[in-house]
């Protein structure tokens, strides 16, 4: 699956994973597509192995494409890698 972030988090994210504490929609969750976002400057898509976590289908809106899905836990930087650096703001299904 994949999480947008700003590339200013670049490098907390690569060190501390992905925080729940930084969900600005109060849930305390994870957003994350299932399909990879399209391109556009400014943030970075992030792959995330989702392999045993426990997911929620989010049905509060759907991207442009795939669906969104919510983790109510924090994601070790172990399960991350950048697929594609400088994404922009107008595709980021997450503030973060």
């Amino acid at each position: 699956m994949y999480h947008v972030a700003s590339s200013e988090r670049r490098g907390k994210i690569k060190s501390l994973g992905l925080l729940t504490r930084y969900d600005q929609t109060g849930l305390g969750a994870i957003f994350l597509a299932d399909a990879r976002p399209v391109y556009c400057e400014g943030f970075d898509i992030w792959i995330v192995d989702v392999d045993g976590l426990a997911l929620e289908e989010d049905f509060s809106g759907e991207p442009d494409h795939g669906k969104w899905w919510m983790h109510f836990g924090d994601i070790a930087p172990e399960r991350l890698s950048i697929s594609r650096d400088d994404l922009s703001p107008s595709c980021s299904p997450s503030p973060l």
